[in-house]
């Protein structure tokens, strides 16, 4: 995988933890805050019905708050019989302990809020509602919250392999210019090139730029010192020829070859030494 790719999914992977920590404490946040409005709307109205309710006797009809719809009130006297309903009070609804609860209806997939506050004659006034409205308002922000979270990520992704791109692309440049660059004239005399000297990439490129320095003046001496080897050992091998050739000239005689056999040994000798000496600094 190329550092663009990593790069790209390490920025997306945060982007996601982030966004997804953030989304789960605003749901946790606002499903809380309604839940608490809830409770303090039933709470007032339980309280409103215990003031205004004046009889546990008998079944009655209690008015409903047209400032707090979907709130309900039933009235139960102390002996826990149903004694007081308003109109859109669910049937069955059980007696509650004081304070809040939820109760679940048979057959309903959303559960109701209740809040029980005791009233005259030890009646049990209960205010409820419907937590249908806010389950859904609940799971509506789940979803925009997941599909905020899909979206930033995807759009990270696609950011952060741009910014890579971007990031990298004097890197691709630099990496193109040292292909081109070998030991042949006068590429060896190219140097690397950099959008900004003072930035870590600036730095890299005068760093190989010191090291193509070093490079090329390794070069130029060894050039130098191969040609210097050559010119040294020109000069005895065309002795050595001369010497040979005339120790093999017809009609010689063999006494008169032993100067230019020694002449030769000579030359020997000096090409000896000067292989000795290219090997030992090979």
């Amino acid at each position: 995988m190329t550092i663009r790719a990593r790069l790209a999914l390490w920025y997306g992977l945060a982007i996601a933890v982030t966004v997804s920590s953030v989304s789960v404490v605003v749901w946790v946040r606002q499903t809380s805050e309604a839940r608490s409005a809830v409770d303090e709307a039933l709470a007032v109205q339980a309280a409103d019905a215990a003031a205004s309710y004046g009889s546990s006797d008998g079944a009655g009809t209690l008015s409903e708050d047209p400032a707090r719809p979907g709130i309900f009130t039933v009235v139960f006297n102390g002996q826990g019989k149903l004694v007081g309903a308003s109109r859109s009070a669910p049937a069955g609804l059980p007696e509650p302990d004081l304070g809040t609860s939820t109760w679940k209806p048979s057959g309903s997939p959303a559960g109701t809020a209740l809040y029980a506050v005791t009233g005259r004659d030890s009646a049990i006034i209960v205010a409820g509602q419907s937590l249908a409205a806010t389950d859904a308002a609940a799971a509506h922000l789940a979803g925009v919250l997941a599909a905020t979270t899909g979206a930033a990520v995807l759009i990270s992704i696609v950011g952060g392999w741009l910014l890579a791109y971007r990031a990298l692309l004097p890197i691709a440049r630099i990496t193109a210019e040292a292909d081109r660059i070998d030991a042949a004239e006068p590429r060896l005399a190219v140097r690397l090139r950099a959008p900004n000297p003072n930035d870590e990439l600036g730095r890299l490129a005068d760093t190989l730029n010191r090291l193509l320095d070093r490079a090329d003046r390794s070069v130029h001496e060894q050039r130098a010192f191969v040609a210097a080897a050559s010119h040294d050992l020109r000069t005895p091998i065309a002795a050595l020829r001369v010497e040979l050739e005339l120790a093999l000239r017809p009609g010689r005689p063999v006494d008169g070859m032993e100067p230019a056999v020694t002449a030769a040994l000579g030359d020997v000798r000096r090409l000896a030494s000067l292989a000795d000496g290219l090997l030992g600094l090979a």
